[in-house]
């Protein structure tokens, strides 16, 4: 069969839709709920996508194939990086493990690549991806077991409420994202809209935390106990212990037992200084180094006041990157990380990508 790839149309919307669905649909046979097509039409809201970077396959005047490479601002090593995150790639069943998966994916990146992308991000099989260069245990969605001791009753949570996220809420998460994130080793930045952070999974939350009519945060989690809380912003650190334990109360009156474990897609270390507090008068201060940098992670969980950490980072072998220009960041990151240098970051993706949560199989 004669293969054609090209960019996508608007014409391509349907076919794209049926491929993914077809592709995914052997994934959860008891479930024929199959979440890839909307993904794909939740990414293509955001600002940078580019249909020159969402490939069809098509062969016999039909689409026989997809992938689709989503571009994001990412921060690696402290400095903004462009990037491009990979996945669905979908192919007809009955034209699988023919190679037009692979076609697919090494013209997005030969794309990706002229465009200035520096690297190409996914969570895949561990035993495919590597053979287009993909570099696996490279990144961790995981970050920290946060321990509520007292259902946070030493804590004041008078006056704390929450409403969903409005247009108005934005200036203060870029600010609060930016200040949390600006040095980090590895983070992938939603975007500036507010599509960008707006739930789109049945049992997620994007919650903004109010103290009287003062903003305190925001945050974006999965429901169930433990939360998984997959953002946490907050317009000053000694915040975060009141927002943390206002999420378990909220939570834990919601039907589904007391809430007392959250995790928290942050390091341990950095979790423990915000939950410390603000330092007193006087004390010294402690260097804040990146967190893919402190290599000696305490395996024992350690307590502050009204909480227990418990250090979870996991660089799953599913969890890879591929450089696409050799000698920029992302290379340096992926040679320290792959030598044992440095540790893998901890990265949340977009809440597009909670679309498949509260999948019930």
């Amino acid at each position: 069969m004669q293969m054609i790839i090209r960019g996508e149309t608007i014409e391509d919307y349907n076919a794209i839709a049926g491929v993914n669905y077809e592709a995914f649909l052997g994934w959860h046979p008891d479930n024929p709920f199959v979440t890839e097509p909307m993904l794909v039409d939740l990414l293509r809201h955001s600002a940078l996508f580019d249909p020159d970077l969402s490939l069809v396959a098509v062969g016999g005047r039909e689409v026989v194939g997809h992938v689709l490479l989503a571009p994001y601002r990412f921060i690696v090593q402290g400095a903004e990086q462009p990037g491009v995150v990979l996945g669905p790639v979908a192919v007809k069943p009955g034209l699988q493990r023919q190679g037009i998966g692979g076609k697919l994916i090494e013209e997005g990146h030969r794309r990706a690549r002229e465009k200035g992308y520096s690297f190409s991000l996914l969570c895949g099989h561990e035993a495919y991806y590597p053979r287009f260069g993909y570099r696996t245990r490279m990144f961790s969605l995981a970050g920290a077991k946060v321990k509520v001791k007292g259902k946070g009753k030493a804590l004041n949570l008078e006056g704390l409420r929450d409403r969903p996220i409005k247009a108005e809420d934005i200036p203060f998460i870029l600010k609060a994202w930016k200040s949390r994130y600006g040095s980090a080793s590895l983070a992938l930045f939603p975007g500036e809209t507010l599509s960008d952070w707006i739930n789109y999974g049945m049992e997620c939350r994007c919650l903004v935390i109010l103290e009287m009519d003062r903003v305190l945060g925001y945050a974006r989690y999965t429901r169930g106990n433990p939360l998984v809380v997959k953002e946490l912003l907050a317009g000053k650190g000694e915040d975060i212990p009141r927002i943390l334990a206002y999420l378990a109360r909220r939570e834990s009156r919601s039907g589904r037992g007391e809430i007392a474990e959250l995790r928290i897609a942050q390091g341990a270390e950095e979790l423990r200084r915000a939950l410390a507090g603000p330092r007193s008068p006087g004390s010294p201060e402690t260097p804040e180094a990146p967190e893919a940098e402190a290599l000696e992670a305490p395996e024992a969980p350690e307590s502050t006041a009204g909480f227990e950490v418990v250090p979870e980072e996991a660089a799953h072998e599913a969890f890879m990157i591929k450089v696409l220009i050799p000698g920029s960041p992302m290379a340096e990151y992926c040679d320290r990380v792959g030598k044992g240098k440095a540790r893998p970051g901890i990265m949340a993706f977009p809440s597009m990508y909670d679309v498949d949560e509260g999948r019930v199989d």
